[in-house]
């Protein structure tokens, strides 16, 4: 584990002269995204605290690092606050927002304050639907291991660096950009990847053609600095930066012609092989001596985590590393905290947590286990808690189709994620079309202690059991793996 450059010192390039005149208080301050900011003002010297409604691994990491975290939304929790920061989760009907506008105290949001952080240094933006966490971890990790000492900030912890933020003492950050109310447009982006762009969010959006509209404004404005690097294999993706036509955007895929190509890919016990076709255009702009490199190993499993690297490595090519420097950081990546991670193996039956939300991330997800389950000569269990009534009402058809690589389905409840029930959107509508798709449901767990007895109709030895979804499902994870038996 990193330890000096994880600590925050005066050669630190981050600006944060707008936040020691202040203490402030973050509301939503578990928030990957929020506690990302917690950490850089708390390790900048600045007085930070904050509130939040419930207890998870990511409040209890604030608290180890010395950041004051309540749990709880109550007028009192601001104390002599002078500044405070919010996500959009947070609504204007919060009690401790209402009590911060009593105060007329300033309110930034969570991408302001970030944008504000920034402010003077090179940044590389990594947005999309899915994959933005761990290409921004594998960014972040070759730019690190490059000794360009980055400022990292990410949608979920680095396993290599413990956390999801990494104070380097360099003039770069490497930031996931989030796309889901637009705040990608706040912070600056010099330098960006474009992941992919599905019909997601559109409970903020509206429509998708608005959505489509923002991301065509984020690539605008990267291009008019740097490079923009966009999956040329997402259709629509394509679509959209043909119509902009400019030489700073860079494609990368595997199933069409682009700037960086991968092929030959093969998923082995401990990660993925593949080879790269280099675009001469594009090996001349960036100095790439050969036009094709054989035998890269990523320590990750996964067509869709070749996709992430190819952007990685390209944002590498681009700031002038090496190409054998980021063969070496592929190889040796250590992965991002719930994308595939193995919790643990209780009587042979290894158990995976999982963050996929969103179908296109499942059916990726379900893949690789399918992989895997093959070498083990098992079946793939999945436990899967769907995220949000308001994504589940647009995509349930999408849902139920996205369990083709999986033998058994259990679900859990709607994770509502703070919204409110919507009539005739739950688990059992989703149930009857998985089934209604060929896919036996086992059941629906409306409580962890209903999960064991289910899993032992169907569990045996080398099978894998995914536990899926952005909500609290992650806590089953850790729950069952630390179990002797599954019986």
């Amino acid at each position: 584990m990193v330890q000096e450059s994880l600590q925050f010192n005066a050669k630190n390039k981050m600006n944060l002269k707008h936040f020691h005149n202040h203490r402030v208080h973050l509301i939503g301050i578990g928030g990957i995204g929020m506690s990302a900011i917690a950490e850089i003002l708390s390790k900048g010297g600045v007085k930070v605290q904050g509130s939040d409604v419930s207890e998870t691994y990511i409040t209890e990491h604030l608290k180890k690092i010395g950041v004051e975290v309540t749990i709880g939304h109550s007028p009192d929790n601001l104390k002599d606050a002078s500044l405070i920061i919010r996500s959009t989760a947070i609504k204007d009907d919060n009690i401790e927002i209402i009590e911060a506008k009593r105060r007329f105290l300033k309110i930034l949001h969570r991408a302001e304050a970030l944008a504000e952080i920034l402010n003077g240094l090179k940044t590389v933006a990594i947005t999309g639907t899915h994959g933005k966490s761990t290409t921004t971890a594998l960014t972040g990790a070759i730019c690190f291991d490059a000794s360009l000492r980055p400022i990292i900030v990410n949608g979920a912890f680095i396993n290599q660096f413990s956390s999801n933020v990494l104070t380097g003492t360099g003039n770069l950050a490497v930031i996931e950009s989030d796309e889901s109310d637009e705040s990608f447009l706040v912070p600056p982006s010099d330098l960006a990847v474009v992941t992919n762009m599905d019909a997601e969010h559109l409970d903020y959006y509206g429509s998708v053609e608005r959505m489509q509209a923002s991301y065509k404004k984020f690539i605008l404005k990267t291009i008019d600095k740097g490079p923009c690097f966009i999956c040329n294999d997402h259709l629509e993706l394509s679509k959209l930066s043909k119509n902009i036509n400019n030489s700073n955007i860079i494609t990368y895929a595997i199933n069409t012609e682009a700037d960086i190509k991968a092929s030959n890919i093969e998923v082995i016990e401990n990660g993925t092989k593949f080879n790269l076709i280099f675009n001469p255009t594009f090996a001349e702009k960036f100095s790439v001596k050969s036009l094709q490199e054989n035998n890269l190993f990523l320590s990750l499993y996964g067509q869709h985590n070749v996709y992430n690297a190819l952007a990685a490595l390209g944002i590498g090519l681009t700031l002038g590393i090496n190409i054998d420097k980021i063969r070496e950081s592929l190889r040796n990546f250590g992965g991002v905290k719930r994308r595939f991670t193995k919790v643990g193996i209780v009587d042979g039956v290894m158990i995976v947590d999982d963050y996929a939300h969103h179908p296109a991330e499942i059916q990726a997800t379900f893949s690789v286990a399918r992989h895997i389950a093959k070498m083990r000569s098992g079946d793939v269990i999945a436990v899967m808690q769907p995220h949000r009534y308001s994504r589940l009402i647009k995509l349930m058809d999408e849902f139920a189709a996205s369990f083709t690589d999986a033998d058994f389905v259990i679900l859990t409840e709607v994770y509502g994620a703070g919204e409110a029930k919507i009539e005739n959107v739950n688990s059992e509508i989703l149930r009857d079309k998985i089934i209604r798709n060929g896919k036996e449901v086992v059941g629906i767990c409306h409580q962890y202690d209903e999960l064991k007895p289910m899993l032992q109709k169907i569990a045996k030895p080398n099978d894998i059991v995914i536990m899926i979804g952005a909500g609290d499902i992650t806590k089953w994870s850790y729950k069952l793996a630390a179990s002797s038996r599954l019986e």
